[in-house]
């Protein structure tokens, strides 16, 4: 056996330092043999020395350049280093010189995929396809670029043929699920969830979106179970959005090292500095998935009309699927520049943006669903901070900073986010007076509501109830008779299921009468119905919160350690009703039981509440719009 075949047959053996001696050895000496550099260039590879790979597979291509796998290779090598636009050119050379490569085709259009070029890949996928019809990988990864279009329901047959072929793959089992989560099929979604743990028990993603599923639909029964691993999701192994995770427990610590072990396994990579242009104005960028009838955008609309023009040129960039309604419309209207940029792939969106020259982006997603954070990633200005829709540290370096105020993070809790952090003087939370729309006079009688009973109510997302809130509740509605919690409905099981958990708890399932979804103006008026609004922990009612409280309703909440856990009780410090904030379960329960129990405690509240929303800065957007404008300028100073 000559040295080169034993070199290979040590690799065979998974004896690398070995054959990398020997192949060193033949390189010493010419001529040097292009696959020879591309074997001891495989080695270094698998050996994480990717700089040295690369010199290697340039060293091949150098001798033979119309060798085909040393350009292949070196494709797979720049990708690893996330330098993707070397490894796409890379596979095109590749493929230029041998068309029917399916490695190359199904590896680039992996590439495209993770670079947010869902077009392009699919269209590769489909070659790898009629080149191989039974490419597993290749059906089930076009389900997947499908699926991150929205295309659901063209996604899942790849997905069920792939598992028709590979039965026992936990993988393509849980994009199954993911489609039925997608389509509201919850039940579906977790018998299918189930099945991909049995098949690869601690798969993070599945274990997370498993809690998140169930968490949906309020069930609870092996909720004990799941908690038990929180020591190690996102912490120790795979990454996993840290997002679903943070209604589970109270702990800024684990939120941002879940944070930043996605960040870094997802989106870390080495970009260029970007300095603060001269404009003539102060270039600045807000991006959201959410631009039209959305919580965020109700909340923020009104800062898009009082920036001041002569100062700032205001850009929107649209990052989401949703179609445009009447509340796009007014955003649009209400900025320079509108770009909807949702289709455009993460390299030629990041060049769209760095033309515009922003001095500051906004990230107004985070990690929510439907965020674009790959872009900021790559670094589009010079400043980029995080706000409003992200209640917690993103744990990136890319992210300078995070707009908040000293309820929401305490300095004592700086500690706990990779940002800096900027203090707005008053409430983090954009607002304003959304009771200029027309709101109609309700009855209690159109919402199934008793005339003279005491109205707890919750109008959070059911996922947000945990059982020792519900445990809370339910003792409350035994201690005040003839009341009722009134709750939102997320969708059809969590109401069966909250009712059946009333039961349990010897509470006539009755009691708990469920509200869908709305118009605004509807919405808004409908709180005037009920007499205290029970906030939710760990994860408090946000846009939820600044509604009920807008609408002349108090609230009273559980304030925690957490972003999450400290929104209500920013608002209610802005308001001047620290009164209604507890830190404690106990004083939680104690608190909500005096103010059902004395119409007089409620009555002044609701004047107290009455009174503050006039005179407190909460829902004064020209004052919260001027503090934000102040801290733009005082950013492009000191970036400057």
């Amino acid at each position: 056996m000559n040295r080169a075949n034993q070199a290979i047959e040590l690799i065979n053996q998974g004896r690398l330092n070995e054959a990398e001696t020997i192949y060193r050895e033949i390189l010493s000496k010419p001529p040097v043999n292009a696959s020879h550099c591309i074997n001891l260039g495989i080695i270094c590879k698998q050996t994480n020395r990717l700089e040295e790979a690369i010199k290697l597979f340039i060293q091949a291509i150098s001798i033979d350049n119309t060798c085909y796998l040393a350009f292949y290779n070196l494709a797979n090598t720049y990708k690893l280093i996330k330098e993707f636009n070397k490894a796409i050119d890379s596979y095109k050379k590749s493929l230029s010189l041998k068309h029917d490569f399916v490695l190359a085709l199904y590896n680039l259009a992996n590439l495209y995929r993770e670079i947010g070029s869902y077009g392009k890949a699919i269209e590769l996928y489909q070659k790898v396809l009629l080149l191989d019809s039974n490419f597993v990988d290749a059906i089930n990864n076009l389900g997947v670029a499908l699926y991150l279009t929205g295309a659901y329901d063209d996604a899942m047959p790849n997905f069920l043929r792939a598992h028709e072929i590979n039965p026992n793959s936990a993988e393509y089992i849980y994009n199954i699920a993911n489609i039925y989560r997608q389509r509201g099929e919850y039940l579906l979604a977790i018998e299918n969830y189930c099945k991909a743990l049995e098949i690869k028990p601690q798969y993070s993603e599945v274990e997370v979106d498993l809690i998140h599923a169930e968490s949906s639909i309020c069930s609870w029964e092996s909720r004990n179970i799941r908690l038990q691993n929180l020591f190690r999701l996102g912490l120790k192994g795979n990454p996993v959005s840290p997002w679903v995770l943070m209604s589970l427990e109270d702990n800024p610590f684990n939120h941002l090292q879940r944070a930043r072990h996605f960040y870094e396994k997802k989106y870390s990579r080495s970009t260029t500095e970007i300095d603060i242009s001269n404009n003539k104005k102060i270039h600045i960028g807000y991006f959201s998935s959410d631009f039209y009838d959305h919580a965020t955008l109700h909340l923020i609309s009104k800062l898009f009309e009082l920036h001041d023009k002569a100062v700032f040129k205001i850009y929107a960039y649209s990052i989401g699927s949703n179609p445009s309604d009447h509340y796009t419309y007014h955003l649009v209207s209400n900025v320079e520049v509108f770009r909807d940029i949702h289709l455009v792939d993460d390299q030629s969106a990041v060049s769209i943006v760095r033309k515009d020259n922003l001095d500051i982006a906004i990230d107004l997603n985070g990690y929510t669903k439907g965020n674009r954070f790959s872009i900021f990633a790559n670094r589009i200005a010079p400043i980029q901070i995080n706000y409003l829709g992200y209640p917690g540290s993103t744990g990136a370096e890319c992210i300078d900073y995070l707009i908040a105020d000293k309820v929401v993070i305490p300095e004592r809790f700086e500690k706990y986010y990779s940002e800096k952090i900027l203090y707005l003087p008053n409430s983090f939370q954009f607002n304003h007076d959304r009771r200029e729309q027309n709101h109609p006079t309700l009855r209690r009688s159109d919402f199934g509501l008793p005339e003279s009973s005491f109205v707890f109510v919750c109008f959070c997302a059911n996922y947000k109830i945990t059982p020792s809130v519900f445990n809370v509740w339910m003792r409350l509605l035994k201690q005040v008779d003839d009341s009722v919690l009134w709750l939102y409905r997320s969708n059809k099981w969590a109401e069966i299921n909250l009712r059946r958990q009333a039961e349990s708890r010897d509470i006539d399932p009755e009691r708990l009468i469920f509200a869908g979804r709305l118009p605004l103006n509807k919405h808004l008026a409908r709180h005037s119905l009920a007499d205290l609004f029970l906030d939710t922990f760990n994860v408090n009612a946000h846009t939820t919160a600044s509604d009920a409280l807008l609408a002349g309703l108090p609230l009273l909440t559980l304030a925690g350690k957490s972003f999450t856990s400290r929104v209500a009780a920013s608002l209610l410090v802005t308001l001047n009703l620290p009164e209604l904030i507890t830190y404690t379960i106990k004083d939680y329960e104690e608190k909500a039981l005096m103010i059902a129990l004395d119409p007089k405690l409620n009555r002044r509240l609701h004047e107290k509440l009455k009174l503050s929303i006039k005179e407190s800065a909460l829902f004064k957007p020209e004052l919260t719009t001027k503090s934000l404008e102040d801290i733009y300028k005082e950013l492009v100073v000191k970036h400057r």
